[in-house]
């Protein structure tokens, strides 16, 4: 007996009392979180539940008024060997898609070489696997974790499953590839 996958939905909750970190948790539950045909029937992260049910998901919501800078401070304090992945949330507006790219550039320059990496997730990025808009579609995200687990898992996908295969070039090495030390940096 086949089973069809269940396909990923966006948060539809039009809540206007959900907290930034409410919505985020929701959209892990129903898209992050979701097998899916286009990641080789796994969920877009598949150890996203994982990490979330052991309470290793860290969540940042950058207020309004608040230096930037201070996501440098909050990434500096947080112990990635007790946290698996720090969500870094902001209203979408406080940084256009092209500044959000900047900044995380900017970040993994500072933190690289102490074994963390960013990568961000913008409303107005136009990342699409497979025909599937990989963006949570309201917030500016900042996802901060350890390089080398990263690294670890993405692996273990490559190796392992058919995770990667409708990802083109440019996509892997945009989120995956220049994350390997032994390759220069973006």
């Amino acid at each position: 007996m086949s089973t069809t996958p269940k396909i990923p939905k966006k948060p539809t909750s039009n809540n206007s009392e959900q907290s930034p970190e409410e919505f985020v948790i929701e959209w892990m539950k129903t898209f992050v979180e979701v097998p899916h045909p286009a990641f080789g029937g796994m969920p877009p992260c598949p150890y996203a539940q994982q990490a979330r049910i052991k309470n290793k998901v860290q969540f940042y919501t950058l207020a309004d008024g608040e230096p930037d800078s201070n996501i440098w401070t909050r990434i500096s304090d947080t112990n990635f060997d007790k946290v698996d992945v720090l969500v870094v949330i902001s209203p979408a507006t406080r940084f256009t898609a092209d500044q959000a790219h900047e900044m995380r550039q900017q970040l993994n320059d500072t933190f690289l070489d102490d074994d963390i990496v960013v990568l961000e997730d913008h409303p107005k990025q136009n990342e699409i696997v497979a025909g599937v808009a990989m963006s949570n579609g309201k917030y500016c995200l900042y996802l901060v974790q350890k390089r080398s687990k990263l690294n670890r898992f993405s692996n273990a996908l490559k190796k392992t499953s058919d995770y990667y295969k409708n990802w083109t070039a440019e996509q892997l090495d945009e989120v995956v590839n220049w994350r390997d030390p032994s390759k220069s940096r973006p």
